[in-house]
């Protein structure tokens, strides 16, 4: 097969493979979500061991917490949409008020009568008040849906645990020729993507506790709201702060206008959150960051959106991570591993050919 025949068979293996992820999302979500939080909980698990726990309790121990996390998770998934509804009504006229006073400015800047510029609402044809309550009730309606994810990935994980001492002799059977590639390579995935998971956690709780203090203490509404978002945006790089940190400074805006010298302060502090966390304290906590092209996030971010929706983006610097580690380990793949990698390796070894 030559190389020409053999990237066509690789691009419709490709799309065929993406296309039975999203049609069989309900399947494959909760399992590639259990699978990493394996690979999470296996350093807890390989403690506990060491300290003398009995395997079955430990994975009951692990089981437990991780069923409590997913509880407190879901409750305040609907604590967020009941208090958000129950502000409805009075966010309904402030983001009317606040409309009205952005448009009257914009008028006078831009020299337009009432007629010309009525406002921004009017002009960008959005029924916001519409969308925002089929979002939340939709959201509440499959509440039960949201639950049968958590049991079924709370049940992979149970097997996973169980199976965990016989993984590594299943691969040692399976590729017998390759034994050491094989252990390594699986040594390294699990290694680099938990060591990401760990550190994204710490880092994305640390997000959320300071987002919550910071609505808390400069008094704005939805403290909680915009904590939790805080946690969960941050697993989306880059994206997920700049959506949470405006979104919680145009909510603040709305609340408290006129006030924009208060707008500032508020905004200056998550920004400072998000630079701190982001961009000092998550680098020196990680070491060496996972090896990917900004590029290449942003089109996985995309890619895995479209297919798995807000929990494939979740989910797609995880699965990059996982693929490049693996072309790296194969030969005929290593290629694609470069191609996704942010190249800084290769750069520094094209500065010390050029010294």
């Amino acid at each position: 097969m030559d190389k020409r025949t053999r990237s066509i068979v690789t691009f419709i293996g490709v799309v065929l493979f993406l296309g039975v992820m999203k049609l069989c999302s309900s399947l494959f979500m909760p399992l590639v979500i259990s699978l990493f939080i394996f690979i999470l909980v296996s350093p807890v698990m390989d403690r506990l061991e060491k300290c003398h726990v009995p395997s079955i309790i430990a994975m009951i121990l692990v089981i437990l917490i991780v069923a409590f996390i997913c509880i407190i998770f879901v409750y305040l998934l609907f604590a967020m949409i009941n208090m958000v509804l129950a502000k409805l009504p009075e966010y309904i006229y402030k983001v009317t008020a606040f409309d009205s006073y952005i448009s009257t400015k914009l008028r006078d800047v831009f020299n337009a009568s009432e007629s010309e510029f009525p406002s921004v609402i009017t002009l960008l044809n959005i029924d916001w008040v519409g969308q925002m309550k089929s979002v939340l009730t939709s959201i509440s309606s499959t509440s039960l849906s949201i639950l049968g994810d958590v049991a079924m990935i709370i049940l992979y994980l149970m097997f996973l645990l169980m199976e965990r001492a016989t993984i590594m002799s299943k691969i040692s059977s399976a590729f017998p020729d390759s034994e050491g590639e094989a252990h390594q390579m699986i040594k390294n995935i699990g290694h680099q993507i938990s060591r990401y998971l760990s550190v994204k956690v710490l880092i994305s709780a640390a997000t959320g506790v300071l987002f919550y203090l910071t609505a808390i203490i400069s008094g704005m509404d939805f403290p909680l709201v915009f904590g939790v978002l805080a946690f969960l945006l941050n697993f989306i790089p880059t994206i997920g702060s700049i959506v949470v940190t405006v979104g919680a400074t145009f909510v603040a805006a709305v609340q408290f206008l006129p006030m924009w010298s208060k707008v500032f302060v508020i905004f200056f502090a998550f920004l400072v959150i998000q630079m701190i966390l982001g961009n000092v304290i998550d680098p020196k906590l990680q070491g060496v960051r996972l090896n990917l092209s900004p590029l290449v996030i942003l089109i996985m971010l995309s890619l895995w959106g479209y297919v798995w929706g807000i929990v494939g983006m979740f989910l797609a610097v995880p699965i990059t991570s996982v693929i490049q580690l693996i072309c790296a380990n194969i030969p005929t793949m290593r290629p694609i591993a470069i191609l996704l990698s942010s190249g800084s390796s290769i750069q520094r070894e094209e500065n010390k050919i050029g010294e």
